[in-house]
């Protein structure tokens, strides 16, 4: 028999990927489950499962969503829906500067949480008294940056896929400027900005591979040494093995990085 198992879901509330334990029940992808969390009883999709290799302590996949179970979180949802329009008004009625991004109920309806952004800190201590007078439920603001945002919120990239940090990304990665020109990118970096108005998380996705590649090899710009002279390298192809140089006479010419030298 094969041993313990555990499952890596994607919560509902905020688009966050964790792993669960599932002990010897079977569950597929796509599976809309109730897990046990921090904030009480939400519902997640399962991605993958795996063996369990690690002994550590997980919280629980409780179960599967039942057809009664399915309905009530589609009221949930229509309720989120509903919802959403008068927690703005609040929001606008405060004076607040924040955006409003999502309402959440959790699977238990026992508590709402609000995602907003802002450019700073907000007091809404009187806006939670608000809150919590309108809904009858504990309440849990939450600020968010523009990167979650996108993940919660989703969309489609400019690849025409679903965007990476709402379907399978775990975590945000520093992105920097120097990975494009690793890459030998577009110059112009406002075609490599993501729908959250940051550098597009797939631009690390290859980095370490080309940061391999190009170990040792001429930068562009750069002075070498070829069998018909110095020339300056104008174009490095890492998967061909092969840099292009300009010569003092305006010629140009390919060369292989073995027929190379600095």
């Amino acid at each position: 028999m094969n041993g313990p198992r555990i499952a890596e879901v994607k919560l509902e509330r905020d688009c966050s990927i964790d792993k669960f334990y599932i002990g010897y029940n079977r569950y597929s992808r796509g599976d809309i489950v109730l897990v046990e969390t921090e904030h009480g009883k939400e519902v997640g999709f399962v991605l993958d499962t795996f063996d369990l290799k690690e002994r550590k302590r997980y919280r629980r996949v409780l179960k599967k969503l039942g057809e009664k179970e399915i309905e009530k979180y589609k009221k949930k949802k229509r309720k989120e829906i509903e919802d959403f329009p008068k927690v703005k008004k609040i929001i606008e009625d405060a004076e607040l500067d924040m955006k409003l991004i999502k309402v959440n109920y959790t699977f238990d309806n026992k508590k709402l949480f609000i995602y907003y952004t802002s450019e700073g800190r907000v007091d809404f201590r009187e806006l939670l008294k608000v809150l919590a007078k309108e809904f009858k439920k504990r309440i849990q603001m939450v600020q968010i940056g523009v990167r979650d945002e996108a993940k919660i919120m989703g969309g489609i990239g400019v690849c025409g896929r679903v965007l990476c940090c709402n379907s399978f990304l775990r975590k945000f990665e520093s992105i920097v400027v120097d990975f494009i020109k690793i890459q030998n990118l577009s110059a112009n970096v406002e075609k490599l900005m993501g729908v959250c108005g940051r550098l597009m998380c797939c631009l690390y996705y290859e980095v370490e591979m080309y940061k391999e590649l190009l170990k040792g090899i001429p930068s562009i710009g750069e002075e070498i040494e070829t069998p018909e002279g110095r020339g300056k390298v104008i174009e490095i192809r890492p998967f061909m093995n092969e840099v292009r140089v300009k010569f003092e006479n305006d010629t140009y010419k390919v060369f292989s990085f073995d027929e190379v030298r600095r």
